[in-house]
């Protein structure tokens, strides 16, 4: 049995890191790459997008519709694949539940591959929400699943840089819509926006064919009491005998675990019962929805989705450069997104090396203190009277350098391990659909907040103080609630999540 505080179990002391773990690891985070290649494809894609098509002064540079895009309509434009992925992801949970983890994933992947086509396929305002919101419902599905598969797959030890290959390959995708965006500005190519949208449907592909090939996560099957299916796969994940002492004790205290999990799922219980009564639930969804929504009012998707905008914004004679396309200030805003995505890898890579050596919680908090910061002083430098450029990128490396290290990461990390398995999936799934619905708040709500708050009244829509002053207040205060009642919980088994949300003698159901 492990520890009685959440120690290590025994027969993950030293676990093997397998081909086939690592395998399986890097084929899951495949839905990372295409989560983050969707959020960061729409900032140079914008540019485009928005303006007219058909018009003679437009022929290069062709847009969505017969007239120029107005703010709320771009808004409208980004922030649906978010309402998708809110939408999606408050049925993901029971989705996964009912069908297992993989097939909920193949189901994600379908949709992200459909929805990327009618993307680039999309002839008006009409066609391009629709195609968002399908791509949005797989974005949704996968965030809540992927981390969730890795961590039932993975062994206590290894499940935080696990769960990290993730978020590191949704930066990974972010970077790379930032070079084809760019690629595609310097070649100036008429209806780019189309391809750099559309080649979404390629990962969606190869998710699709990825998990087709993989195993159902054991826990899933321990809970639908498939047990010598889930001995299996954990002999196949752990490339063990089944007959090898570690790999017998692991999975006898993964079977108790499920076991006394589930057993409070068979009476029938009330979301009422389940979810406020149990004092363990209760308190990690509260952390664990406090998380998604501190990720998403930190500004982090200002900045992906757009942040060629933002530099348009920043620049002198912005009427003249949002109606014009392939100027060379529009192609070094547009290449100003690969250094943003490319910095958020260092920090990401930080946390990947350090986070089941150090923990989450120093991470997160560090991290924190970063974003503060930059967001702070950003705020600042808009302020003034000509905004540096080179000030504004520098505080946004500073920024998506320090969210990378723990904010990006951790709240996706410490979700898929604090609940009870009865519950998890239903768990997971709410905590992701506040991240998408606090998103799409973010999202559809910026370009006219950074125009409506800005205190530079004379010349607002080029001096986004406001905005940015927010989300830093914000930061502070979720850095200060985080620093009070956060748990550490690197090294703890997923069975024994529940000990650090109850004091002894404390009353949860059992």
């Amino acid at each position: 049995m492990a520890e009685e505080h959440g120690g290590v179990l025994p027969s993950q002391s030293q676990p093997k890191v397998t081909t086939q773990l690592l395998l399986l690891g890097c084929n899951a985070a495949i839905g990372g790459f295409m989560f983050g290649y969707d959020t960061g494809s729409m900032s140079g894609a914008l540019l485009q997008l928005k303006r007219p098509r058909n018009s003679e002064l437009n022929e290069a540079c062709p847009g969505l519709e017969k007239h120029a895009l107005s703010v709320t309509q771009q808004e409208i434009v980004v922030s649906s694949v978010v309402l998708g992925a809110f939408l999606s992801s408050m049925g993901a949970g029971w989705l996964s539940g009912t069908v297992g983890r993989r097939r909920a994933l193949l189901i994600g992947s379908m949709l992200l591959t459909i929805g990327s086509a009618m993307m680039a396929l999309a002839v008006s305002m009409e066609s391009m929400v629709a195609a968002r919101i399908v791509v949005g419902a797989g974005v949704g599905i996968s965030s809540h699943t992927v981390p969730l598969y890795i961590s039932e797959c993975a062994p206590s030890s290894h499940r935080g840089r696990l769960c990290f290959v993730n978020d590191m390959m949704v930066v990974f995708g972010q970077v790379f819509a930032a070079l084809i965006s760019t690629y595609y500005f310097r070649q100036e190519v008429g209806n780019s926006w189309r391809y750099i949208l559309g080649f979404g449907a390629f990962p969606g592909g190869l998710m699709f064919l990825g998990f087709f090939l993989q195993p159902e996560s054991p826990r899933w099957l321990l809970s639908r009491h498939l047990r010598e299916e889930a001995k299996y796969v954990l002999v196949l994940l752990r490339g063990a005998s089944p007959h090898e002492p570690a790999l017998e004790a692991e999975f006898q205290e993964m079977a108790e675990g499920v076991a006394a999990e589930c057993k409070a799922a068979d009476g029938n219980q009330s979301y009422y019962q389940s979810f406020y009564l149990d004092l363990r639930v209760r308190r990690a969804l509260i952390l664990g929805c406090g998380l998604q929504m501190l990720q998403q009012w930190s500004g982090i998707n200002t900045i992906m989705y757009y942040g060629a905008t933002i530099m348009q914004r920043s620049g002198p004679a912005y009427d003249v450069r949002s109606n014009t396309c392939f100027t060379d200030e529009n192609k070094r805003d547009v290449a100003s997104t690969i250094i943003f995505t490319t910095s958020q890898i260092v920090g990401v890579g930080v946390s990947w090396l350090l986070v089941d050596r150090i923990g989450r919680r120093p991470l997160l908090l560090t991290s924190l203190a970063g974003v503060v910061l930059s967001l702070a002083s950003l705020g600042f430098v808009f302020h003034m009277n000509e905004p540096s450029k080179a000030a504004i990128v520098s505080l946004i490396v500073l920024y998506t350098v320090s969210f990378g290290v723990g904010l990006s990461p951790v709240p996706w990390t410490v979700n898929a391990e604090i609940y009870p398995v009865s519950v998890r999936g239903a768990c997971i799934s709410m905590s992701t659909s506040m991240n998408w619905f606090m998103n799409f708040l973010v999202t559809q709500t910026f370009l006219s907040w950074a125009t409506g708050l800005s205190t530079y009244k004379t010349d607002s829509r080029t001096h986004p103080d406001g905005v940015f002053w927010l989300y830093s207040a914000l930061a502070a205060v979720g850095m200060a609630a985080l620093w009070a009642r956060m748990p550490e919980t690197r090294g703890v088994a997923l069975e024994d999540m529940g000990k650090l949300f109850v004091a002894p003698g404390e009353f949860h159901r059992e």
